[in-house]
């Protein structure tokens, strides 16, 4: 499905419009629960600075780790293994100086990557990026930034302070901070994990395949 530009937290429609073939399974989020629970457990044996975001992601601070690994590389490899061994299930894992460059990292070789971003590598690393990769900039915001002019993450640090808060407000600061590599937020242990849900377009939740087709048509008309 990767291959026809299917990716994570796209909408059902655009999924089956862009792969007319793809397979969908119902979702059965007691199992997701489970391993949810068996992953976020070898997590916390290995430190307690845990900071869930989703079932199936968190932010881990393992400066000082219960193997006693000086490399943060090598946990992150130990990690995927002991969930492979434990689950049957690969995990993707960025590994960062900072919170913001992680989450980046993590999604760099999915489904089953490891990308490493090192203090001398984080500036050649923001200069590949595009301003849609900078935190709270999603495609309308990113259009916003582009009709003036703001095409790359590395264009966010020398944008006329004004033309940036026309296009994203508040956000102008923290966005220039981001495109600097500079993210001071700590890893929070103990933070609510956002529960799962689903969010749609439909008139009504559709798990039937020849439905989903049958909206999707109606969609594109």
């Amino acid at each position: 499905a990767r291959a026809f530009g299917v990716h994570s937290a796209m909408s059902m429609a655009k999924a089956v419009r862009l792969c007319p073939a793809l397979a969908i399974v119902r979702p059965d989020f007691a199992r997701y629960k489970a391993a949810s629970n068996a992953v976020f457990a070898i997590f916390r044996q290995v430190t307690p600075l845990v900071e869930p975001l989703s079932l199936d992601e968190a932010y881990l601070d393992v400066t000082e780790n219960a193997w006693g690994e000086p490399l943060a590389t090598r946990v992150a490899k130990r990690l995927k293994e002991q969930i492979k061994d434990t689950t049957q299930l690969t995990a993707s894992a960025g590994v960062a100086p900072n919170k913001f460059l992680a989450k980046i990292a993590s999604g760099w070789k999915k489904p089953d990557g490891l990308t490493v971003i090192s203090p001398e590598r984080v500036e050649p690393f923001l200069q590949q990026l595009d301003v849609d990769a900078l935190w709270g900039v999603g495609p309308v915001t990113a259009g916003k930034l582009r009709a003036r002019g703001i095409q790359r993450l590395v264009d966010v640090r020398v944008a006329d302070p004004a033309v940036l808060r026309e296009a994203v407000g508040s956000l102008a600061d923290w966005l220039q901070q981001l495109a600097n590599g500079v993210d001071d937020r700590p890893v929070t242990p103990n933070r609510e994990t956002k529960s799962s849900g689903s969010e749609n377009t439909y008139r009504e939740d559709l798990t039937d395949l020849a439905a989903i087709r049958e909206e999707v048509a109606e969609m594109a008309m």
